[in-house]
């Protein structure tokens, strides 16, 4: 719930200690909507939380983000937690196609870079990320399609080994478990909810 944002059409801007017309208040970058309470967002892995985050920021609106990757302790403050969730299928799908667009490839030309992880998120068309074991799981193995991989981890008497899936069942699982944010249930992150410091975040790093 908002604070009272305007007056006459103008938007309470308090950190300039007055009223702005709306193109002016969103021209200031210090000028945020306060809401009563302290505000938190759980950011889940592949939930949608990067769209929230970029939208919040356009609106302008103070909310404190909380991420495990990398550790953002959430406040002790905090009167009002909200998360997004997402279906766990499209989490999957996400995941997966998330880390082999960051993840360097064989022939790859980008740049290769392990130093700063966000590099490639934020470049990702100069920069990608070596990391050996799970980039050869997801463009060696299954040819960077999700497809492969999920048909692999259907149980084996839904699905007999072809051509189009070669891969067993158990070994799908174990593979399944090397990708970034799909290793992780919805589950998993809200149980790191019980540590108000953030501290959970180190059993899943």
């Amino acid at each position: 719930r908002a604070c009272p944002p305007s007056v006459g059409g103008l938007l309470r801007c308090p950190q300039r200690g007055r009223y702005l017309p709306v193109s002016q208040f969103y021209a200031h970058p210090s000028c945020v909507h306060e809401l009563r309470g302290s505000v938190s967002f759980f950011h889940l892995g592949k939930a949608g939380g990067g769209s929230v985050r970029h939208r919040l920021e356009l609106l302008q609106m103070k909310v404190h983000r909380f991420h495990p990757f990398p550790k953002h302790p959430l406040k002790k403050t905090t009167e009002v937690l909200f998360a997004t969730i997402r279906d766990p299928v499209d989490r999957f799908v996400s995941a997966f196609n998330w880390r082999a667009a960051l993840l360097c490839k064989p022939d790859d030309a980008r740049e290769t870079h392990t130093g700063d992880p966000y590099l490639p998120v934020k470049f990702p068309e100069r920069y990608c990320l070596t990391v050996s074991k799970e980039a050869r799981t997801i463009h060696g193995k299954y040819g960077s399609d999700v497809n492969l991989l999920a048909e692999a981890l259907c149980p084996p008497e839904d699905l007999r080994l072809t051509a189009e899936a070669p891969h067993g069942y158990d070994e799908a699982v174990r593979d399944s478990a090397q990708i970034g944010h799909a290793k992780y249930t919805l589950e998993n992150w809200m149980a790191m909810l019980m540590t108000a410091d953030g501290s959970g975040a180190s059993e899943l790093a």
